[in-house]
């Protein structure tokens, strides 16, 4: 995706199933530790766990990441949405649309 200023943008949704909440937990687990990105905390209301990350870099323009994932029983769904520009996009606009989307997706997913 390219922002109205041509600057770079992405958006990647994740939604996984495993077998067992015990291997959701360790998937989520996973992530964390995998993630290269600095801890935002928690995120209330979006499942039994749930926390949010950010990153800002500058590839030649202002690039700000931010992730959020969750686990609910045997359902880890994880947003990452990165935007490119002339500033970076406040982490707060990242977050309410990235939580929105891991929201939504999390309500067309069934859990076992």
């Amino acid at each position: 995706m390219r922002t109205k200023t041509g600057h770079e943008a992405n958006l990647r949704v994740e939604a996984s199933t495993p077998a067992t909440a015990e291997e959701a937990a360790s998937l989520y687990r996973g992530t964390r530790q995998a993630t290269g990105m600095a801890s935002a905390g928690p995120v209330a209301g979006v499942g039994e766990e749930a926390e949010a990350f950010t990153k800002q870099s500058t590839p030649g323009f202002k690039y700000a990441e931010y992730m959020v994932h969750s686990r609910t029983g045997n359902l880890v769904v994880k947003v990452w949405l990165a935007v490119g520009g002339d500033s970076f996009t406040p982490t707060e606009t990242l977050a309410a649309r990235a939580v929105a989307i891991l929201s939504a997706t999390r309500s067309a997913v069934p859990v076992a």
